[in-house]
């Protein structure tokens, strides 16, 4: 009899079953042999695939005239078949028979066949330049998919449908443009530019000529006039100028100097000037050959062009005298277009 709260039944082991060991048998060479990449595989892999190992190598340790004498005489048969002319020693130059030159020694072995044999072959031309390039540029064109089965079927499909009419290849400015489109424009050149956003950036400075031009088509008249910049502050835009009355275009020449006396009649100063078109406004209406009425129907096409002294011309005062606009060149010019 078992003491109270046991049992005669004896007990189940916890521990789990030892699992069987299967030990697999090494593989037989024929085996291995199956489990390889078909070599077919691996040469389109090397010349097709961007991460071949000759984008990698130096181009020149392969293709060399010691690893061309270590192939098979049939491979070199194969190899001097599809090799250019000048690649063998037998080659002589020529020219075409059309070339203004007209050397009959020359022009005689044009087209004339040349022995292409591994004997022939010049060990020089593994080391051109040229042949080299080309390799290289092969090399490049692994690395970059260009030889993939991808690229290949798009330039199919984008050949012919060049060829039937469908597409178009595109021109060279075109694919440049599209690739480097152009800088936005500053704000200093846009169309709806005004003349006080000229003063407060500096563009237009004291002392400035400001050469006003603008065509009138429909009435055959041009207008032409400078203005002397009397005052230009960059903080608010303020902006005076000078000018002279009627259609007088130039300005006196003693005005134009440096540090010009104080303005007398018949000069007249234009002031408060807000934008460049309540600056035609007073222009125009000095000029006085162009109504209100006239200049509303007219599309604007006007320019104003600053013209500005160097350095050095400021202390010359007989340039500034003698020559056209006290001697100021042009630095710049703002173009109101026509409007549609």
């Amino acid at each position: 009899m078992s003491p109270a709260g046991t049992s005669d039944r004896p007990r189940r082991s916890t521990r789990a079953p030892a699992k069987a060991v299967t030990i697999a048998a090494p593989a037989s060479p024929a085996e291995k042999k199956g489990k390889q990449r078909d070599p077919e595989a691996q040469l389109e892999h090397l010349l097709t695939n961007s991460r071949s190992k000759l984008t990698t190598i130096d181009i020149a340790d392969v293709i060399s005239y010691e690893n061309f004498l270590d192939l098979s005489e049939e491979s070199k048969e194969l190899l001097c078949s599809l090799l250019p002319p000048t690649a063998f020693l037998t080659h002589i130059p020529s020219v075409n028979p059309s070339h203004p030159s007209g050397s009959v020694a020359l022009s005689s072995t044009w087209g004339a066949d040349i022995e292409r044999s591994p004997a022939t072959l010049d060990p020089a031309f593994f080391t051109s330049p040229f042949l080299l390039g080309a390799a290289h540029a092969w090399q490049d064109h692994i690395y970059s998919g260009f030889f993939s089965a991808k690229s290949q079927d798009s330039l199919a499909k984008y050949s012919e449908g060049v060829h039937n009419g469908m597409l178009r290849a595109e021109w060279k400015d075109e694919a440049w443009m599209r690739e480097h489109p152009p800088p936005k424009r500053p704000a200093l050149y846009k169309e709806d530019l005004d003349i006080i956003e000229l003063v407060k950036s500096g563009v237009i400075r004291e002392g400035d000529v400001i050469a006003y031009k603008r065509h009138f088509p429909n009435l055959s008249i041009t207008v032409e006039k400078d203005m002397l910049v009397q005052k230009a502050n960059p903080a608010d835009g303020t902006l005076a100028v000078l000018l002279q009355p009627g259609s007088a275009p130039s300005l006196p020449q003693d005005l134009l100097v440096v540090a010009p006396p104080n303005p007398t009649p018949p000069t007249l100063t234009i002031e408060d000037i807000l934008s460049s078109m309540d600056l035609e406004d007073a222009l125009l209406d000095v000029d006085g050959r162009i109504s209100r009425d006239q200049r509303a129907v007219t599309p604007i096409t006007k320019a104003l062009t600053v013209f500005r002294w160097r350095d050095e011309v400021m202390c010359d005062l007989e340039m500034q005298m003698s020559m056209e606009k006290g001697a100021r060149e042009r630095c710049g010019s703002v173009w109101y277009l026509r409007r549609s």
